[in-house]
């Protein structure tokens, strides 16, 4: 245990430091990747406990490859998906959970737009790779335990969680603490720079849509626990708006330098 306690916090803090790196490539390019770096010990410090490794983690990796199948949908970059989708649900339910919803969504809106075999396929290509990995945990719990699970006060855990609370979490999770007020403005500039980039608008569109709706079922079917721990992805889709927001800061910037640069000239 002691063990656990002290060595788990740098490893997740190196596994998530990495995938902020790579997200930061994703989103802010690779002159601004060396930020992703830092970005996972500024909205969050690390605890020795399988959520943390899911919050800091699994979900940004997850978020890390879903942005590359959305750039190229290929049967490859769905394998990536597949694994990360796996490797979560490995780790707390909500990886499961979550991360299938979120995929869910996405290809449904995807199906709307372009009624495409294309994405149907990659789509099976996910769920053929993810669900034999996510069956090393499913399977006993499904076959073995009968999905019952050994705590038998979990059904009554934030039973005052409602349908309106829960609305407004995911609707105000972009406003982070007062300590990171900075940081809620450029997620806030994130947010805007999503709604003109296709790539980050469908992950960002997905990822409510799906969130919200997985959470909405579950509150209706009397586990609102799970409509709570939708939060786990907070860390994650934070990361992802303050990373957006610094592009959009970083081509301001350029833009008037050009323009200063341009009127100065003899």
């Amino acid at each position: 245990m002691t063990v656990t306690t002290y060595v788990m916090p740098p490893v997740i803090m190196m596994i998530a430091a990495t995938a902020g790196y790579f997200l930061a490539r994703e989103l802010a390019g690779k002159k601004n990747a060396r930020i992703g770096l830092l970005l996972p010990l500024a909205l969050r410090f690390p605890d020795a406990h399988p959520h943390t490794m899911l919050i800091m983690a699994w979900i940004p990796l997850f978020y890390v490859v879903f942005l590359r199948y959305i750039r190229e949908e290929s049967p490859k970059s769905a394998a990536a998906v597949g694994v990360a989708w796996g490797v979560a649900g490995l780790t707390h339910v909500m990886g499961t959970l979550g991360i299938g919803a979120v995929v869910s969504v996405h290809t449904g809106l995807k199906l709307l737009q372009e009624r495409s075999m294309r994405t149907i396929k990659n789509y099976a290509v996910i769920l053929a790779v993810g669900i034999p990995i996510l069956m090393i945990y499913w399977g006993p719990l499904l076959f073995v335990y009968h999905a019952q699970t050994p705590n038998p006060y979990q059904s009554l855990v934030l039973g005052h969680y409602s349908l309106e609370d829960f609305t407004a979490d995911m609707a105000s999770f972009i406003f982070m603490p007062s300590a990171w007020i900075f940081l809620t403005g450029i997620a806030l500039a994130g947010m805007l720079a999503g709604a003109k980039r296709r790539i980050l608008r469908e992950a960002l569109l997905g990822s409510f849509a799906g969130l919200y709706l997985m959470g909405a079922f579950f509150i209706l079917a009397g586990s609102p626990l799970i409509a709570y721990s939708t939060r786990m992805y907070f860390f994650a889709l934070r990361a992802v708006l303050v990373l957006a927001g610094i592009l959009k800061s970083s081509n301001s910037a350029k833009i008037q330098s050009s323009s200063k640069e341009l009127f100065s000239l003899p």
